[in-house]
This record gives structure tokens, sequence and C-alpha cells, in this order.
């Protein structure tokens, strides 16, 4: 079996600048890294939907390690390899609490991106991502869907984070 070396970066403060860019300097050196037979592999406290962005400026990566390290993919493949799920019930509890204080939140599955339907501020970030994007020639249109009281009857079996800005 061949042996495969395996760069892992976190994204904010290491791979990225103070403006969350890959500077070409360091775009360079992983396009280096990948030519001479180096695994990469992204860390974040971010869902895979928002890192997708760097991994496409990059041309690619090998794996993620999204959500604090909920949730592992071997992206070649896009098999999961590691994943921790939240219990429905919990958040469902969680989702009561936060639309009763109205408080700002953004939840992760593995498919998809929820956040408070009524913060202004979590629809600019969703945007700001999606324009840095395609910023860099890489457009993605994230899959992220607002969210507000009704949708506490949906049964949410597959949530890997909920990140609450208060």
């Amino acid at each position: 079996m061949e042996k495969k070396k395996l760069l892992v970066f976190d994204l904010d403060g290491t791979l990225l600048n103070d403006h969350k860019d890959i500077t070409p300097r360091t775009r360079a050196a992983l396009k280096r890294a990948r030519q001479k037979g180096y695994a990469l592999c992204f860390a974040s406290g971010r869902c895979e939907e928002m890192m997708s962005i760097y991994r496409d400026a990059v041309g690619g990566c090998d794996y993620m390690v999204s959500c604090n390290g909920a949730m592992t993919r071997s992206l070649a493949d896009r098999v999961i390899l590691q994943k921790q799920y939240l219990e429905a019930e919990e958040v469902t509890q969680v989702l009561t609490w936060l639309f009763a204080r109205r408080m700002d939140f953004m939840m992760y599955s593995s498919r998809e991106m929820y956040f408070s339907a009524y913060s202004d501020k979590l629809h600019r970030r969703v945007g700001s991502y999606e324009k840095l994007s395609a910023s860099w020639g890489f457009p993605v249109k994230l899959e992220a869907r607002g969210l507000d009281t009704p949708h506490l009857q949906e049964r949410f079996e597959d949530i890997i984070k909920i990140v609450v800005y208060e």
C-alpha cells in the first residue's frame, strides 16, 4: 500500500488572512504540494458549504473536517468518514428556546445551512460568502434556508451544529 502524506490546514487565522482570503502565494504553495502528491485537508468550525469556496479557490482538497470536527468527509468519493448528529428532540428544544428569545442562529446539517429568517446580519453573512466566491471566479450558491417558528413542526434528524450569535 502506498503511503500518502496529508497536510491539514485550519482555515481562520491559519490558511486565511484577516480578510478571509487565501493569498496568491498560499494558493501557489498548496498547488505545488498537490503536484508533489500531498493530500490536502481543510479543517474548520464552518460547515462544508461555507468551506467549499476555499476548496474551489485552491483547486480542490482531499478531505474536509467541518463543524469543529463533527463531520469528516473524503471528497474524492464524497463519503462521510465520520459524523456526530445532535438528537432531533434536543434540536427542537434549542430552536424553541432561540425563537422565543428571537436570537440569531445558524444551524448546519450534512447537506444544508439554516439561519434565523429574521436576522439581517445572517442574510448578509450568507451573501458575503457568495460574493467572495464570485470574486475569485468560483461562484457558489450556498444551500441556506431561513427558518422561522412554523419550521418547529419539522423534524431535524441530521443536524451537526447550532451556532448562536448574541
